[in-house]
């Protein structure tokens, strides 16, 4: 259920410090960012090539979609929202970029986990693949 390459992970990795959170992400949850609904775009696995923090899993939300079913829970260190660049992030270049924004808990309850911005961004390349 990855689908998150290996760029992306790179910079999901670099929002990473010292500050692990558990999230236990569970298919009857809903997920908020400052009163909005996000969705799970994926989970990005702790595990194989793409991956220098092995065994760390990271939730991916978009504020855009529907969640991404998932068969049974996953445990994650860490979440991050990935999203278009804002206006003021862009650069007249024409390469299409995307941010990755770390996500902290505010409240966790059975039915939703509510998130605010942590403040800590990355931005890499969209490539298609």
């Amino acid at each position: 259920m990855s689908n998150i390459h290996n760029y992306q992970r790179r910079e999901l990795e670099a929002l990473i410090s010292n500050d692990a959170e558990t999230i236990v992400i569970g298919e009857k949850r809903k997920y908020f960012l400052e009163g909005k609904e996000i969705f799970l775009a994926g989970i990005s696995l702790g595990i194989g090539t793409c991956s220098d923090l092995c065994g760390i899993n990271i939730a991916v939300f978009s504020s855009k979609g529907e969640n991404k079913t998932i068969s049974s829970p996953v445990t994650c260190s860490a979440a991050a929202l990935v999203r278009d660049l804002l206006p003021e992030e862009e650069r007249d270049d024409g390469i299409s970029r995307k941010a990755v924004e770390r996500l902290k808990i505010v409240k966790i309850d059975q039915t939703r986990i509510v998130f605010k911005l942590s403040g800590r961004k990355k931005f890499y390349t969209n490539t298609i693949c």
